[in-house]
């Protein structure tokens, strides 16, 4: 799955490269709109931030770009069909997508786009999500329930706009807005009818109570890049002088660089990941092969990937303490599955945890002993568990 990231999101250069050079006609001027893709912090804190099936958005939704202005209708439309089919938020871009198409392009593929957007919205959000989480969509509470729902959000953007201002120009909001932008040096600025194509996402990003959505670091742009992409590329296409396009197009390309080194994850702040051989990482390996393969499991999340393929296992503090747990309406609770447990695997540092501590250590008194603690990795079994692999 981490592989496929990565190939999906290096292979949205390729679109890049391919709508940069139609505009810009120069193969050189649309290398360095590519590089500056690749470059931009948001790509690369998408492919750090674990798996996440929204980085197939991105090079689908450059690819529709491409499509649009080369006019290839058929496979624009393949391209949002597949959009579509990846998570239920989408609709926020194609749809404002399909408007500006209707507009600028092709009034009937255009208002198609967005006619079939909608239909897919309501059918996602109202039927297919409640029909399998009781729920619907995550969303709803983060962006649309602090307005009393979606209704209460589309009046608030009619009525108190200025509200609406307010909660997404917020200092973190700004700098996260600012870090979008500022990473293709404000070229997406040139192209607004193009840059309006992200309204949807970016709004939702903006508005919303979820801390995650408004800081580059999670995966909640893949949405927007593709837009910052085609807009940056169609508004240095606007200028008619070659030397100037390849003058804007390098700078496209600086800034990319100069985002990536102030705020992307490998550069001043580089996070790097665990040395496979440092003493911790051989003590993890030693007390992962003391765990039974039929064993039900919890560890922190460094090392839940080390200890999949088997039918019970939990991302610590879950199951004692319900996080990130499903649609989060049982946040915090005490999960049904806690007795099932019979290792727990985490570094001793989560000890000093107030929350998490405070379970370690009763569980440390009541229902679990240490079996194997060194450089700063601690396994626990359940008493009166089977040891061994």
């Amino acid at each position: 799955l981490l592989g496929a990231q990565s190939l999906a999101l290096g292979a949205g250069a390729v679109p890049a490269f391919l709508l940069a050079r139609e505009k810009l006609r120069a193969e050189g001027y649309a290398l360095a709109c590519a590089l500056a893709y690749l470059a931009h912090p948001a790509v690369a804190w998408t492919n750090f931030e674990n798996y996440h099936p929204d980085s197939l958005e991105v090079p689908l939704a450059l690819l529709a770009f491409y499509f649009v202005f080369t006019r290839r209708w058929r496979w624009f439309i393949v391209c949002i069909g597949a959009l579509l089919l990846i998570k239920e938020d989408v609709p926020l871009l194609t749809f404002v997508l399909g408007l500006y198409v209707a507009l600028y392009h092709h009034r009937g593929v255009g208002l198609a786009t967005a006619a079939i957007s909608a239909l897919w919205f309501a059918v996602a959000v109202f039927a297919v999500l409640p029909a399998f989480n009781d729920v619907g969509t995550l969303y709803a509470s983060r962006v649309t329930g602090q307005f009393g729902g979606m209704g209460g959000l589309a009046k608030a953007l009619v009525t108190r706009p200025w509200e609406i201002a307010g909660l997404a120009l917020g200092p973190e909001k700004s700098w996260y807005l600012w870090q979008l932008l500022g990473s293709f040096g404000l070229l997406c600025l040139l192209a607004p009818s193009v840059l309006l194509v992200a309204a949807g996402p970016l709004l939702s990003n903006l508005v919303s109570t979820f801390w995650y959505q408004y800081h580059l670091e999670y995966h909640y742009s893949t949405l927007i890049v593709p837009v910052l992409t085609a807009s940056a590329i169609v508004g240095i296409a606007r200028f008619r002088s070659m030397r100037l396009r390849g003058a804007l197009a390098t700078g496209m390309a600086v800034a990319a660089i100069a985002g990536a080194y102030l705020w992307g994850p490998l550069g001043r702040d580089a996070r790097v990941a665990a040395d496979p051989s440092s003493p911790q990482a051989r003590a993890a390996r030693q007390a992962i092969e003391m765990i039974p393969r039929d064993a039900v499991v919890s560890a922190h999340y460094p090392y839940v990937p080390h200890l999949t393929h088997r039918r019970q296992i939990y991302e610590f503090p879950n199951p004692w303490r319900a996080a990130n747990w499903g649609d989060w309406s049982q946040e915090g609770d005490r999960l049904p599955f806690a007795d099932d447990v019979d290792y727990l695997l985490v570094t001793t540092s989560l000890r000093n945890d107030p929350d998490n501590g405070r379970i370690i250590r009763r569980l440390e008194r009541t229902e679990f002993q240490p079996t194997f603690e060194s450089e700063g990795v601690l396994l626990l079994v359940r008493q009166g568990t089977r040891e061994g692999a």
